[in-house]
């Protein structure tokens, strides 16, 4: 019997077989389960890597798949790596069976003249010799030596019916915090300003970038306003809304929208994508307040409960609202001439 050989696969090709890839998603010990998908490695290619071919590879029993593409370093070294070209957060190879998949990609990188470097982001911190991260690195040592890089942290916070839901979270915090918290609620009150449901509006990507204009993020041009991330996030919106994932909660105040929230669902796991209020809102702490509004929600479907609120990177004031961090490693190979 022939071994086994990946081959590639198109973007669309790759896209039709999302259910496939997140089935084995959710059997790759942790790697990040939710920007690992292709919701969000397509859109971040798409929106600031258009111009760079994808390498998307799988084997004929579909058992796992290599997310990457073709890019130049700073020294100019062609080098090979996620497809994911900003953060880092998603795994580049989804399988159950690393040390399987990552020989066949020796193999395939064998074959190939064209790259230096393999870096690969978004793995899992080894905890013993069985880990995945481990697995991998056994067979893709043949290719050349290796070395860790820093990595990313997430915050995330327990809102699992097991913890407590809602009202364990919330005794969760320290007094000082949650006394904070319930003063943000009452002054919103008194100051008119309620929360809507806005997931299902056919312009809820408008109202969101015309609350980011108004915002400290949209005056600066660091939010969701630059051509880059505007993109990014008009696509994700619509992948999201399309598979019922999408959450957007907008804070009003006299009938004016003021900030927003929003973010997308998958199974168990909540993630937290941006939040923004316009300047003449932040003496209301409406951040505050949506976050906590969100979580509420959340811990209220009792048919469908989220286990696990993924804040994203790890962000001082973050810390406050979880109750744990996950962190990842980046692999950097240099290819053995």
């Amino acid at each position: 019997m022939e071994p086994a050989t990946l081959f590639e696969l198109s973007r669309s090709e790759f896209d039709s077989e999302t259910e496939n890839i997140e089935r084995l998603i959710d059997q790759t010990p942790e790697i990040d389960p939710w920007c690992s998908c292709p919701d969000w490695v397509l859109s971040t290619h798409h929106a600031f890597a258009s111009v760079v071919d994808p390498l998307l590879l799988t084997d004929s029993d579909r058992s796992g798949y290599a997310m990457l593409a073709h890019y130049v370093n700073d020294n100019g070294d062609p080098i090979v790596t996620s497809l994911e070209p900003m953060w880092g957060f998603a795994s580049p190879i989804i399988t159950p069976e690393p040390a399987r998949f990552a020989k066949m990609l020796v193999s395939y990188l064998q074959n190939r003249d064209d790259w230096t470097v393999l870096a690969l982001p978004g793995l899992p911190l080894p905890t013993d010799q069985e880990s995945f991260t481990v697995g991998l690195l056994r067979s893709l040592s043949v290719l050349g030596g290796a070395r860790a890089g820093e990595g990313i942290t997430r915050q995330i916070a327990d809102i699992s019916p097991e913890s407590g839901g809602f009202d364990g979270w919330f005794q969760r915090r320290s007094p000082k915090f949650r006394k904070n918290l319930r003063q943000v609620q009452s002054n919103a009150a008194d100051s008119g300003v309620s929360i809507i449901d806005a997931t299902h509006d056919d312009y809820v990507f408008d109202r969101v970038l015309e609350i980011e204009n108004q915002s400290w993020k949209g005056l600066e041009d660091s939010g969701i306003t630059s051509a880059e991330m505007r993109a990014l996030y008009s696509l994700l919106t619509i992948r999201l809304e399309e598979k019922h994932r999408l959450e957007v909660h907008i804070a009003q105040r006299d009938g004016s929208d003021i900030g927003y929230i929003l973010g997308g669902r998958r199974g168990g796991l909540y993630r937290g994508l941006q939040l923004s209020y316009t300047a003449d809102a932040k003496d209301l702490s409406i951040g505050h307040l949506l976050q906590l509004h969100q979580i509420e929600k959340l811990t209220s479907d009792s048919q469908n409960p989220t286990t696990r609120y993924d804040l994203g990177m790890d962000i001082e004031y973050k810390r406050r609202w979880s109750d744990s961090a996950e962190t990842s490693i980046m692999i950097v190979l240099e290819r053995r001439q």
